[in-house]
């Protein structure tokens, strides 16, 4: 990725790793923790990968990445097969706004002493060195 200009490697590798880490996965790649923020999105404790997800925020935290997790208990399949995803579908489209557009009312979703999904939402979200 070396001959693409910088903002388009940033992207890039963002969206590597958000895929990954969506199928929550840590990634291989980006071992010193330079980059984006991670994020961990899992339909709660039913869905399938929820404890493959809860080792992974923990090695991220033991990383001292920054990072969230963030549950919604609605279970591997999530809502993605409902209209425009279904309510599932707004942490990580919120999630990548931020990251991707440097959104505020995206950002504050995630962090903040108020943040949006931190309080009175379908979500769970942990932080992880994330004001």
């Amino acid at each position: 990725m070396s001959a693409l200009p910088c903002e388009i490697q940033k992207h890039l590798r963002l969206l590597l790793l958000s895929t990954s880490l969506w199928a929550s996965a840590l990634p291989a790649a980006d071992p010193a923790g330079s980059g984006p923020e991670r994020a961990i999105v899992i339909g709660g404790e039913t869905d399938i990968a929820f404890a493959n997800a809860e080792v992974d925020w923990s090695e991220l935290q033991q990383r001292d990445l920054p990072a969230i997790i963030a549950n919604m208990d609605v279970g591997h399949g999530a809502t993605y097969s409902q209209s425009n995803g279904g309510p599932f579908a707004s942490g990580p489209l919120t999630w990548l706004q931020w990251q991707l557009r440097d959104d505020a009312q995206a950002r504050a979703k995630f962090s903040g002493n108020d943040c949006g999904y931190c309080t009175g939402s379908d979500w769970d979200l942990r932080r992880h060195n994330i004001d």
